[in-house]
């Protein structure tokens, strides 16, 4: 396995729509590596 350095975690509240409507904020976190590259975005479920 190889060893990626975390370089930024980002959270935060995303309004996503659904069915032409938006709901209630999901929370997200993502983690960035090396020049911003995104290397995991996953949502919670509060």
């Amino acid at each position: 396995m190889e060893n990626v350095p975390i370089k930024t975690v980002i959270l935060g509240d995303a309004y996503i729509a659904r069915n032409g409507k938006t709901g209630a904020a999901d929370r997200f976190v993502c983690l960035l590596g090396e020049k911003g590259k995104v290397l995991l975005t996953f949502f919670t479920a509060q």
